[in-house]
């Protein structure tokens, strides 16, 4: 075999068959890391494949649980109920509530504290005032359709509707609050304040009951959110009024989610409530250019925003029973 290999002369030099078989036992030696490598790379792309077609079985299933949820606890529709606590002038008060069950009833040397409270629902904000001469309502009927039609949505009134009704949601993306709402609802005024749905009177403040059902949506296109959504996102709620009226106030905000079949709500406690902002509206549609326009149309918002935290949807948020 040597003698293949090699020559048997002094000079000992490889024949040609030896360097041919040097030459093979290269490429074999080549060959087999290529294929080594070949295997090590098909081995990466399965466990690759193997991880990508993972994930996308979880964001399927990601998917089919937010659809299941959105359909048996859906956050749309969306109503808002709340109490506008404002004051406004004698005279506008005296048009709407004389002849009323209890105004100027009270006789003004015995300073009562009437209050007022609900039963029933997410809870009602109780009301503790001392009256000195009138605690009177005016409930869903004639009355006061007649007050909502004659309304014109400016001037001096019992009624201090607002122009727009704004509640926005920042719905968290991967644990992250964004800088821009995820879905906004509005409501702007047009024909009557037909929200208001009560007024009660004590003396000169005025406790509006409200409540919102119609929105024009914005938000974007194929969204399905549930419930469980709201874990951790921020709400604003926001009232455009107009006039030099006074500050305003909410005393109270209810929110409702989803069809009664499956309902479910949010109350804010007065603690809440106390943290939202009156503030002239910095970028008013209209500016008034005197000042008697200006005791009309000047611009405010009132201005709420809450984080919906674990402690604040643990206390505040349940399941409405439709009675």
């Amino acid at each position: 075999m040597m003698s293949l290999i090699y020559e048997t002369r002094e000079a000992g030099h490889l024949t040609t068959f030896g360097y041919v078989a040097v030459f093979l036992t290269g490429i074999s030696f080549i060959l087999g890391i290529a294929a080594e490598l070949y295997a090590i790379r098909e081995k990466a792309r399965e466990k690759a494949e193997e991880h990508a077609k993972h994930f996308e079985q979880k964001g399927q299933l990601g998917r089919i649980e937010t659809e299941i949820k959105a359909n048996t606890r859906p956050l749309l529709p969306v109503a808002v109920f709340y109490t506008l606590r404002h004051s406004t002038t004698s005279e506008a008060i005296e048009r709407a509530f004389s002849g009323v069950s209890g105004f100027k009833s009270i006789k003004s040397d015995l300073l009562q504290l009437v209050g007022s409270t609900r039963l029933g629902g997410l809870g009602y904000n109780s009301i503790e005032l001392t009256a000195e001469e009138s605690h009177c309502v005016l409930e869903e009927g004639e009355r006061l359709s007649s007050l909502i039609e004659s309304h014109s949505g400016f001037g001096e009134s019992v009624i201090r509707p607002p122009m727009s009704t704004t509640l926005e949601f920042f719905i968290p993306v991967d644990g992250a609050i964004p800088a821009q709402p995820t879905l906004v609802l509005k409501k702007t005024f047009a024909n009557g304040p037909y929200e208001v749905k009560r007024l009660e009177l004590f003396d000169n403040v005025v406790f509006q009951d409200c409540f919102v059902k119609k929105w024009h949506a914005q938000t974007g296109a194929d969204q399905n959110w549930s419930v469980a959504n709201l874990s951790n996102a921020r709400i604003r709620f926001s009232l455009i009024l107009t006039g030099e009226l006074g500050p305003a106030s909410l005393h109270n905000l209810q929110l409702f989610f989803g069809p009664i079949s499956s309902m479910h709500g949010i109350h804010f406690p007065a603690e809440l409530l106390s943290r939202a902002e009156f503030k002239k509206d910095p970028s008013p549609l209209f500016k008034p250019s005197n000042a008697l326009a200006a005791q009309f149309f000047t611009s405010y918002i009132l201005e709420f925003e809450c984080n919906l935290t674990e402690s604040v949807m643990s206390d505040n948020f349940v399941k409405v029973v439709a009675q």
